[in-house]
């Protein structure tokens, strides 16, 4: 049965919680449990090594490149433990979609290139695009190299769509997002 420990203070750095991480994590190996760790950061589009060293201190860069948190470095030293990018999780990036012209998802947005936030790593099978267009899916926006599905509608429903990415990330009260702005405003038809 896994266990988990999490370790959180705020967003300051350098408060010693990568040090009590790594520490934990060795007493834990020499006890003979198998350990893991996993970084969260609050950041967004960015890792520690892009951004001013004012704004993050050090970083560590993991053995395929990854310039992260030196948090995964203590743990590295302290363990047993080969860190890479997939120890490190972000709050997420900003993907550009093309949109298809005269559909749902362009109609709502009133333009054919959009910019959105992403925070998981699931994908539209392509093994099933064929298929599912065949019955009425439009595959409505694609990521800029087309091989990624963002977005998608329904011929001859009257407001049918999903995304890939999560417009309620930047939804506001008074300015609502243009999915939402569409859906609503399909509810008054």
């Amino acid at each position: 049965m896994s266990k988990f420990i999490f370790i959180t203070r705020g967003v300051l750095s350098a408060l010693g919680k990568g040090i009590a991480a790594a520490s934990i994590g060795r007493l834990l190996e020499s006890h003979g449990y198998s350990i893991a760790i996993k970084k969260f950061g609050s950041y967004l589009n960015v890792d520690p090594g892009t951004m001013n060293p004012f704004q993050h201190g050090e970083i560590y860069v993991t053995d395929d490149g990854a310039e992260t948190d030196l948090d995964l470095g203590h743990y590295e030293r302290f363990t047993s433990t080969n860190t890479t990018q997939a120890h490190n999780w972000t709050a997420g990036r900003i993907y550009a979609s093309i949109l298809k012209k005269g559909s749902l998802a362009a109609s709502a947005y009133e333009k054919t290139r959009v910019y959105e936030h992403h925070r998981h790593r699931y994908e539209f099978n392509p093994d099933y695009e064929k298929i599912l267009s065949d019955k009425g899916l439009v595959i409505s926006g694609k990521s800029p190299k087309h091989d990624l599905v963002e977005v998608i509608d329904i011929k001859n429903h009257p407001w049918f769509l999903g995304c890939q990415f999560h417009p309620e990330f930047k939804s506001r009260p008074l300015d609502p997002h243009p999915i939402f702005k569409s859906f609503i405003g399909a509810s008054y038809a």
